[in-house]
């Protein structure tokens, strides 16, 4: 369990831990991703128009460099940053964590498109808090189990 707890709290991680922008180009929405960026706005309940942000494929060792400074434990997955959305390029985006992620993901990014940019701890500690709420929420509509997200939730610190 403490495993998937820090695999799901290294999904997201602060903007202010990456390093040198650098990404493989930016797949093409499809419905499915649109899909999930619109329950991400029912969620927030909020009917904004937001851009579509990019989304690029990237190795888990490119992003452990933007998070982890490289550590050899990392279990990053994706991360938000200057409105794009970086995922470990392994991840099924069939499975209903991966889409949980996503959904994660998307909330952040509706989150600096309507102002919310975190530039303190306090911000970013409300808009993580947001974004897990969201993305356990989008679990059980699912009929998943939001246990580590929730735990997540329950343990997440300022960086």
């Amino acid at each position: 369990m403490k495993k998937l707890i820090t695999f799901i709290l290294f999904a997201t991680v602060a903007a202010s831990c990456f390093g040198q922008s650098k990404f493989q180009s930016a797949i093409s929405p499809d419905a499915g991703m649109i899909s999930l960026m619109n329950e991400a706005k029912r969620l927030m309940k909020t009917k904004d128009e937001i851009p579509f942000p990019q989304i690029h494929p990237a190795s888990l060792d490119y992003l452990k460099s933007l998070v982890c400074n490289n550590s050899s434990y990392c279990p990053v997955s994706a991360v938000y940053y200057e409105n794009k959305i970086y995922y470990r390029q392994d991840l099924d985006l069939n499975n209903p964590l991966t889409k949980s992620i996503f959904v994660h993901e998307f909330v952040h990014h509706i989150q600096a498109n309507s102002g919310f940019v975190a530039t303190d701890c306090n911000i970013w500690y409300k808009n993580e808090k947001e974004a897990y709420r969201l993305q356990a929420k989008y679990l059980r509509n699912n009929n998943q189990d939001d246990g580590p997200v929730r735990e997540a939730v329950r343990i997440i610190k300022c960086p």
